[in-house]
C-alpha cells in the first residue's frame, strides 16, 4: 500500500528485467515499472500497464539511419561506477560503426567490442545510454553527413 502512495518499489519483490533499461518489480498487491525513459510508475496487481515505447519518429529516424563510421579515433566508455562517478577505458580502433534503429536502440562495433544500448534524439541533440540509463555519451548532429561525440569520437561521418 505504501509503495502505492508514495510510486516507489514495493519491499517484498520480484525484479522482471524487461529490456536493457527497464523492469518491473513484482510485490503482492503493486507492481513498480522503471522504463527506459526514466519514467517510474506504480500500479495495482490487476491493473494492465506497459511503458511507453522509445520509437523514434520518422522524420527524426530518417536523420540517423545508415551506417555512421569514425576511423584511427580513440574512444572512451564507462566500465563501471565509482563514488558516483564514472570510471572510463579506452579502445583504440580502426575503423568503428555505429548504427541506430527505430525502437531507440543504437550498436557500435569496434574492432574488439559491441556496445549497445537506447539512445534519445532531438534532431539535434543525441544521448547515448548504457545499461542502467547510465549517460554514455552525448553527440550532436553537425550536419546530416556528420556527428560530433564527446567521448567516442571526435566524428562520425555518415557511410550510407
Amino acid at each position: 500500500m505504501q509503495a502505492k502512495i508514495f510510486n516507489n518499489s514495493p519491499f517484498l519483490k520480484i525484479k522482471e528485467k524487461v529490456d536493457d533499461n527497464s523492469y518491473i518489480d513484482k510485490g503482492l498487491l503493486v507492481n513498480y515499472y522503471h522504463c527506459s525513459n526514466n519514467e517510474k510508475k506504480t500500479v495495482w496487481k490487476k491493473t494492465k500497464y506497459s511503458c511507453p515505447a522509445l520509437n523514434i519518429n520518422d522524420d527524426l529516424y530518417a536523420k540517423l539511419k545508415g551506417n555512421w563510421e569514425a576511423n584511427g579515433t580513440q574512444i572512451k566508455y564507462i566500465v563501471s561506477m565509482e563514488d558516483g562517478k564514472p570510471i572510463y577505458a579506452d579502445d583504440y580502433s580502426k575503423p568503428y560503426n555505429l548504427t541506430f534503429d527505430k525502437q531507440g536502440n543504437y550498436k557500435i562495433v569496434t574492432s574488439e567490442n559491441i556496445f549497445t544500448g537506447k539512445y534519445d534524439f532531438n534532431g539535434y541533440n543525441l544521448t547515448l545510454f548504457a545499461e542502467k540509463n547510465l549517460i554514455k555519451d552525448k553527440c550532436v548532429l553537425e550536419t546530416e553527413q556528420k556527428l560530433t561525440c564527446e567521448f567516442y569520437a571526435e566524428s562520425f561521418l555518415k557511410k550510407s
